[in-house]
C-alpha cells in the first residue's frame, strides 16, 4: 500500500532472474574474486609444472608448450568453473524456495529502509545498508555496501511515472558512496 512515507511494488520472481542476481552478487564479491584468482593461479602454475617435467623436448620448447598449453587449460578450467558455479547456485535456490516458480514479491521502500515481503518471509534492509540505487533497463537495483543486490524488475511499475516516483523516494535515502 502506497502512503506519503512508504511506496511498494510486487511482480513475480523467476529462477533465472534469481540466478542472475545471485551471479552478479557473486561477481561482485571481494573474496569470491580472490578465490577465484586463486584457483586460476593453482591451476595455471600445477598445470605447467606437471607440463614441464612430463614433455621431454628441448628446454625452450618444453617452456614453450608448457605455456601454450597451461593457457589452453586455464581458459577450460574458467569456462568449466562458471557452469559449476551457475549449476551450484540453481541447484542451492532450487533446495532453498520451495514453493513453485515463479515467486511473488512485494518490494516496499519506507522511512526505516527496503522492506521484501516473499509468501511469510520478510526481509527489512535499513537504508544505512545500501551503497546506490540505479536504472538498468527499466529495472531499479540497489546494490549493498557489502555486496549483493535487490533488483526490481521493470515490469513491477504500472508506469513510467510509478517508476520515478519510487527512484525518486529511494534516491532521497540513500547517498551514492
Amino acid at each position: 500500500m502506497n502512503t506519503p512515507n512508504s511506496i511498494s511494488v510486487a511482480f513475480d520472481y523467476t529462477l533465472e532472474e534469481m540466478l542472475e542476481v545471485g551471479l552478479r552478487t557473486l561477481k561482485s564479491s571481494k573474496t569470491f574474486r580472490q578465490a577465484r584468482l586463486r584457483g586460476y593461479l593453482i591451476t595455471a602454475v600445477g598445470t605447467f609444472a606437471i607440463l614441464c617435467l612430463i614433455f621431454t623436448y628441448p628446454p625452450l620448447q618444453r617452456v614453450l608448450n608448457a605455456a601454450v598449453f597451461t593457457g589452453i587449460w586455464t581458459l577450460v578450467y574458467w569456462l568449466i568453473q562458471n557452469q559449476l558455479t551457475k549449476r551450484r547456485l540453481t541447484k542451492y535456490y532450487r533446495e532453498k524456495v520451495t514453493a513453485p516458480w515463479p515467486i511473488h514479491l512485494v518490494v516496499e521502500l519506507n522511512e526505516r529502509g527496503v522492506l521484501a515481503i516473499e509468501r511469510e518471509y520478510r526481509t527489512e534492509v535499513e537504508w544505512t545498508a545500501f551503497e546506490n540505487v540505479l536504472e538498468q533497463n527499466g529495472n531499479v537495483e540497489f546494490a549493498l555496501l557489502k555486496g549483493g543486490l535487490i533488483i526490481v524488475r521493470a515490469r513491477a511499475f504500472a508506469d513510467e511515472v510509478q517508476r520515478q516516483h519510487f527512484l525518486a523516494f529511494a534516491r532521497q535515502h540513500i547517498q551514492p558512496s
